[in-house]
């Protein structure tokens, strides 16, 4: 798991998001409301169909009807990428788990789901009087990567 990973607003312009897949080189981020918990998963691949689906609307290679009309919707919300918010083309409910979940838990959640990344959020804690993040405010993401890490270091 990566800790404490970047987040974006659901607000945010797109042009602020595209700026941030550059900046952090990442493939995706966590997206938050005002109060800082999870609404949401934005990648590049959801910008990309945004503005492709934006100049050519006859575009139908999404992976099902539901993504399809997703993206479609979002592209006609708005005259063009850089007009828009991430809450356009972010997928929302997230899928999501918390700081307990095993590896292969969490494996099985990615693939299952046909996800890349996985957002870790923070639950309730006990109420021993410790400083403890927000219930639903991300504490973390495992990505793809880190799942293959975890078993390479298994291997030595």
């Amino acid at each position: 798991m990566t800790p404490n990973p970047a987040t974006l607003n659901l607000n945010d312009p797109l042009r602020d998001a595209v700026r941030a897949f550059l900046n952090e080189e990442v493939s995706g981020f966590p997206v938050v409301d005002d109060e800082q918990k999870l609404v949401g998963v934005i990648s590049l691949s959801d910008i990309l169909w945004y503005e492709a689906l934006y100049d050519d609307e006859d575009i139908k290679e999404a992976s099902s009807e539901a993504e399809q009309a997703h993206y479609e919707t979002a592209a006609k919300n708005n005259k063009h990428i850089m007009a828009g918010k991430v809450r356009d083309s972010m997928n929302s409910p997230a899928i999501f788990t918390t700081p307990e979940v095993l590896v292969s838990t969490a494996a099985r959640i990615m693939l299952t789901n046909k996800i890349d990344r996985l957002p870790v959020v923070a639950k309730q804690g006990p109420e021993d009087g410790k400083s403890r993040p927000k219930e639903g405010t991300v504490v973390g993401i495992i990505t793809r990567a880190d799942i293959m890490r975890c078993m390479a270091s298994a291997l030595v």
